[in-house]
């Protein structure tokens, strides 16, 4: 990625390298090499995130940096790193909430904030099943009850990149079914 900077450093271009950054990543994650994936997903965030930071009403920026936080909430979670994972999460889900803000309740922004919740509770309940009971503990489940109260089954309506309706409807019932048994 530094030769193509070097032959053109236009900010368009650095954005335009962060999708082959977080491709690459995706296969360095489906191969179980996770510092692999965090460091391409790391870089791609890194230059999002300036994107973003040098104009904070840029949708684009702010969509791309919600999305590599959950590519790293996702790789935190398969490596059972459920407080990190929680930290990508609540960090991706406040970005989707300010996109909603920014581009009103488009459906495709609808769907991506009920799965950030999703992650973020499947994430805080892990974390709570896997530390001793404390005060932590019962607001992380109180936290993630929260969490998926606010979804609703009709909040993903196609397929997005997270899967679709009916993988959005597993997880929410199975979360819920985890939480009512507490």
């Amino acid at each position: 990625d530094e030769a193509m900077v070097r032959l053109d450093d236009r900010p368009q271009t650095r954005y335009d390298m962060t999708f082959t950054l977080s491709d690459l990543g995706l296969v360095q994650a489906r191969r179980g090499k996770w510092d692999d994936a965090n460091a391409m997903f790391s870089r791609a965030l890194e230059i999002r995130r300036a994107a973003f930071d040098a104009d904070p009403k840029d949708t684009r920026a702010m969509v791309g940096v919600a999305t590599l936080l959950g590519r790293l909430g996702m790789t935190a979670a398969r490596q059972d790193n459920w407080a990190a994972a929680a930290a990508h999460y609540r960090a991706e889900l406040a970005i989707r909430e300010q996109a909603i803000v920014a581009q009103g309740p488009l459906p495709g922004r609808i769907a991506e904030r009920a799965w950030a919740r999703l992650y973020l509770a499947k994430a805080l309940l892990n974390q709570a099943d896997g530390s001793r009971p404390s005060s932590s503990h019962a607001e992380w489940v109180e936290e993630a009850g929260r969490l998926v109260g606010a979804c609703r089954r009709d909040d993903v309506k196609a397929t997005v990149v997270a899967g679709g309706p009916a993988d959005y409807l597993e997880l929410l019932d199975s979360l819920t079914k985890r939480l009512n048994t507490r």
